[in-house]
């Protein structure tokens, strides 16, 4: 956060005033500098001082144009701007007709220096003339910082426009759209350039972010600029599945906004008018088979999903042979499926998040292909399962060349095989958080792939005690990627999500797998907080593979998923599943002040305890009674009020407040009283006293309001006031000075025409004396007009 951004926008503004003028003579100064061969030491240390000064504006006009836009909230300079005559450019002339080519023609003046009555415009072109480039020597003029604090300022206005209704910025949007179509394919020629360089991903990401946001404001006016879209696609695309450098799991932040600027391409439309919304149905699908082809071709699982009739088929596979041929190491070919994997989940995710697509397209519905998006979820989450399997069925010596039909080696798979199932994870999140009542018909389903996923991210001890059937594979004791805290982790998050969705209804309540997870998420509870935990790892090799930190994560987990079970199902739980989850929670409560264990001093698991205890008194159990909980949840609470943690000390006063409540008898209301708000004013005290309801409270503050804003506007018509009696003490001033200095011109004159009066009497005399000596001398005198003529431009002089 630059620290512009906390002060005030007034504040803010004043510091930008005429920056426009000022910056574009800094830009040209650092484009000469750049372009000068002689890197002398003065030229460099100028061009640091113009580099940092270029940047500081940059961050300014970023700040301004969120908080107040372009013209900071000033309609009158937003209608100056509109009505402001323009000139014909000597070369091209406008940019096209109508408010779109007036306004290109103004930016184009502005950028040229013509049009120095436009502060704006000399704000919006300079903008542009760092991100519009127009061959490859003005690419490399601008260090990649000054492109980055370009961009975000326009993605600052494109916020101010979206976020504000369509007539407080008609004019910035029109600006806007009058540069879209130059602007994207500028941004995709920086792109392109900032990508064949390393450490820009900062760069990259506002220039992604730039695009879209251009694309989200501008909307359908880009259907016809195809050009200018299949650029910026084409280098989003290598964005998006470039090189996985260290094989992080995690998505980067350049990964991110490339798969959000392809995801917002289906809002601008085509040439054939197909709504946005068809085409976003159409990328979703395709994508997802995009993935589905990339897991079969590596590591032929199950059978592909079959491409519906009159259904874009996914892209060609020309990429796929061209790794079967080109890379033969096992660990390129591995970074190159985990990028691939990453950047399909990425643009997936992007596509169903659907930003941007509430402003044009309200009151439309999208065709989601959720059997499609289950089924590449599902492959995901089994791949770790099937590499392990396969790893463990072949032979050692051969456990490092490709599987029969994939491109991947068992033993390259059983080392990404977790990595895929975090993401199948992350992408199952993400269409669940989607859904709404279209869960329904696929409840069965999504809470069939919780229940498989929990019981298999468990350990091989909870699944022996609790699913007997699934040790019966002879290789099960060998398996060891199901130790990972993190995807156990992972799995009861997806739990506790897939059951707040289905809801409380008979396709969960009904499910016969419902207790035996509830067992499983209290298994995992156990396994982290007893005391035997750390024998057991001794004895039993890889059991739990993770840090501290992750076991206590893990254990807010699954305190968390009990609590959801609590609040959604409520009484409609099975007695055995409300007697354990009690059961547990009366262990935990009695151990969290005596024991010593480090896991029950961190603060996010005793908040965790606490808040489960307080959901258990408030719901009933089966049979309509109340949970024997309450006393010893009083106990417990009331010396964590003063914890030093704020969210232990919450959860504790939360607690005794419902305590009180559960066993403290209350009467009933038999009045309501009405009070009124209409109470005198006249006292402090009953000024204080009003404010007892919403209605009082929230007239006074209206009243308030009121006064303030007629205190400012008396303060504002006071200095206008001011400023023009200032004005009129200075016009009279200098009427004053003009008539003053004419009166002292015409006493010089004066003087002067005397002093020549006297000299041409002088030479009268001495002419006359002459002539009576010399008769046929001609004398030649000037004329009268002349005379004074010279008087009114000595003395001017």
């Amino acid at each position: 956060m630059h620290f512009m951004d906390l002060c005030p926008p007034s504040l803010s503004a004043s510091h930008t005033e005429h920056e426009g003028k000022r910056l574009l003579n800094l830009l040209k100064s650092l484009e000469r500098l750049q372009k000068d061969d002689r890197q002398q030491h003065d030229t460099k240390e100028s061009q640091d001082t113009d580099h940092a000064h270029i940047l500081e504006i940059l961050c300014q006009t970023a700040t301004v144009y969120q908080q107040r836009g372009l013209f900071k909230d000033e309609e009158s300079r937003a209608k100056y701007f509109s009505n402001v005559p323009t000139k014909k450019r000597k070369r091209g002339g406008a940019a096209g007709g109508g408010t779109f080519g007036k306004i290109s023609t103004i930016l184009a003046q502005a950028q040229d220096g013509q049009n120095s009555s436009s502060e704006e415009a000399y704000a919006l072109s300079n903008l542009c003339r760092i991100l519009i480039p127009n061959n490859e020597r003005d690419i490399m003029v601008y260090s990649s910082s000054i492109v980055e604090a370009s961009a975000n300022a326009i993605s600052a206005l494109c916020h101010y426009c979206m976020q504000n209704t369509a007539m407080k910025c008609a004019v910035e949007k029109e600006m806007i759209g009058s540069i879209a179509s130059q602007l994207l394919t500028g941004l995709g020629k920086v792109m392109r350039h900032l990508l064949d360089r390393t450490n820009e991903d900062e760069a990259i990401t506002a220039c992604c972010n730039c695009a879209k946001n251009v694309m989200i404001v501008s909307n359908v006016k880009l259907s016809r600029n195809t050009n200018a879209i299949s650029s910026i696609q084409s280098v989003a695309l290598d964005i998006l599945l470039r090189d996985a450098g260290e094989g992080s799991v995690c998505i980067s932040e350049s990964c991110r906004a490339a798969a959000s600027l392809l995801s917002s391409i289906p809002l601008v439309g085509n040439s054939d008018n197909v709504p946005p919304l068809q085409i976003w149905s159409d990328n979703v699908l395709v994508t997802a088979r995009n993935l589905d082809n990339t897991l079969v071709s590596f590591l032929p699982m199950v059978k592909k999903i079959e491409n519906g009739k009159g259904k874009r088929k996914a892209d060609d596979c020309e990429w796929i042979e061209n790794v079967k041929i080109s890379i033969i190491s096992q660990t390129d070919r591995m970074m190159v499926f985990l990028q691939r994997v990453k950047g399909y989940v990425s643009l997936l995710i992007a596509l169903l998040e659907m930003d941007g697509y509430h402003i044009s397209n309200a009151g439309h519905r999208a065709t989601i292909p959720i059997n499609t998006l289950l089924q590449v979820s599902e492959q995901m989450l089994l791949f770790p399962s099937i590499a392990e399997t396969r790893f463990l069925a072949t032979n050692s010596k051969l456990r490092d060349i490709s599987v029969e039909g994939g491109l991947l080696s068992p033993s390259a798979a059983v080392m990404i095989g977790n990595a895929v199932k975090h993401l199948g994870f992350t992408l199952l999140e993400h269409i669940c958080s989607k859904l709404t009542t279209t869960v329904l018909p696929h409840g069965n389903r999504v809470l069939g792939i919780a229940f498989r996923h929990l019981q298999s991210s468990s350990s091989l001890t909870l699944k022996k005690l609790l699913d007997p059937s699934s040790s019966t594979d002879r290789n099960s004791m060998k398996k060891l990627l199901h130790a990972s805290i993190l995807l156990r982790m992972k799995s009861v998050q997806m739990y506790s999500l897939i059951v707040q969705k289905v809801g409380s209804n008979a396709t969960c309540v009904q499910n016969e797998a419902l207790p035996k997870a509830i067992a499983f998420i209290v298994g995992n509870i156990l396994e982290q907080m007893s005391s035997d935990n750390d024998r057991d790892d001794h004895v039993i090799e890889y059991q739990h593979l993770g840090t501290e930190g992750e076991k206590a994560e893990l254990v807010v987990a699954c305190f968390d998923a009990l609590r959801t079970s609590l609040l959604v199902f409520g009484g409609f739980l099975s007695l055995q599943s409300r007697t354990l989850i009690d059961s547990i929670i009366s262990t935990c409560l009695s151990k969290l002040i005596e024991s010593n264990k480090k896991i029950y001093n961190v603060s996010l698991v005793k908040a965790a305890i606490l808040n489960l205890a307080t959901c258990a008194i408030a719901t009933p159990w089966p049979d309509g009674a109340s949970t024997g909980l309450i006393r010893e949840l009083q106990k417990i609470a009331f010396p964590l009020k003063f914890d030093s943690d704020i969210q232990v000390s919450t959860a504790a006063y939360n607690g005794i407040s419902i305590c009180n409540m559960a066993i403290t008898p209350r009467a009933t209301p038999l009045v309501i009283v009405s009070r009124t708000t209409n109470m005198d004013n006249t006292t402090k005290g009953a000024s204080q006293s009003q404010f007892f309801s919403r209605e009082s409270l929230e007239s006074g503050m209206d009243t308030v309001q009121e006064d303030i804003i007629r205190a400012k506007l008396t303060e504002r018509q006071a200095v206008e006031k001011k400023r023009k009696e200032k004005q009129m003490k200075k016009e009279l001033h200098y009427k004053e000075t003009l008539k003053g200095s004419t009166r002292d011109i015409g006493v010089l004159m004066e003087l002067n025409s005397t002093k020549k009066n006297a000299n041409h009497m002088e030479e009268l005399s001495t002419t006359e004396e002459k002539e009576v000596q010399s008769p046929h001398v001609s004398l030649s005198i000037n004329d009268e007009t002349v005379a004074k003529n010279d008087l009114i431009h000595d003395a001017t002089n």
